[in-house]
């Protein structure tokens, strides 16, 4: 994994392994363990061995602290592709219409066989390239046989979207927490409260969410999304699209209300070791496939 970090791009093999030996032995020189004495005091510490493999917390307190340990026990490198989209255009779409539980049109329909089509074709090239870095020798972890996700929410236009794939090879789950956010639609003066802002606002009436509000509904989500090691597929809505791709690309929150999700866009996330790797997809309808293109940062 090491021999594969930016540090030694294009760079020999033997002459990476040379640097990295001696970056060790840097690092043994400065390189102060914790142990009992250390404990003696009252510290509190937390080691990761192996990437979690191994996890020790000593003497922790406090709320942020214990979920601080809970996030990092369940943080891997497995390779793996996170997809997100947004569900397929709904009839309400066509009439410009927020929220309900509509169904999808045609076009949308279209859309989801089309989705379940190409998530299909991209898990057998990387199940390909991940058998040929396995053979190499390159794999960061062992090879195995892998059962893809499918996450939607509970809602109608997120299960249609869906109906291509074949529960016998997918793992598919309908979750709440994948609700868009909620809102009251009663309540049109309060438009412009929202539009000045997004991220504060909070919908009137009984359940009204803000961003916030998703964020924090998001949260067991995120930690179940880091523990999983096999390819996921998660279909939802605009708002909690924009929150999970802006916290997977590390974007500041107050920017996530504005970000630009678009219908029949499909994501790819993929986290490695040093950095994550984000593509793009629009559904080309004349191709009935999906076309990569650059990704709005």
């Amino acid at each position: 994994m090491k021999l594969r970090s930016p540090d030694y791009k294009d760079m020999d093999e033997w002459q990476a392994r040379e640097d990295f030996k001696k970056r060790l032995e840097n690092y043994e020189r400065a390189y102060q363990t914790l142990g009992e004495d250390d404990e003696e005091d009252g510290i509190q510490y937390c080691k990761l061995i192996n990437v979690g493999k191994k996890v020790i917390a000593y003497n922790i307190q406090g709320y942020l602290a214990g979920q601080c340990i809970f996030y990092l026990m369940n943080f891997n490198l497995s390779p793996r592709c996170i997809w997100l989209t947004r569900h397929g255009e709904s009839v309400d779409n066509l009439v410009g219409k927020i929220g309900g539980d509509a169904p999808l049109s045609p076009r949308g329909k279209r859309y989801g066989d089309c989705l379940s089509r190409f998530i299909q074709h991209q898990r057998q090239e990387n199940e390909k390239s991940r058998r040929v870095e396995a053979e190499a020798g390159m794999a960061i972890s062992p090879l195995r046989e892998r059962t893809v996700a499918v996450w939607t929410s509970m809602l109608t236009r997120t299960k249609e979207t869906v109906e291509g794939f074949d529960p016998k090879e997918y793992d598919i789950k309908h979750i709440r927490f994948l609700n868009e956010i909620y809102a009251e639609k009663e309540y049109p003066e309060e438009f412009e409260a929202r539009r000045v802002n997004k991220l504060f606002y909070r919908y009137p009436g009984m359940g009204g969410e803000s961003y916030l509000d998703v964020i924090q509904r998001l949260n067991p989500l995120i930690i179940e999304l880091e523990r999983m090691t096999s390819d996921l597929l998660i279909v939802t809505h605009r708002v909690v699209l924009r929150i999970l791709l802006g916290y997977l690309m590390d974007i500041d929150r107050s920017k996530m209300p504005e970000m630009d999700v678009h219908l029949h866009t499909l994501y790819c996330v993929e986290p490695k070791p040093h950095g994550t790797v984000v593509k793009k997809y629009r559904w080309d309808e004349e191709l009935d496939w999906f076309m990569e293109e650059p990704v709005d940062k």
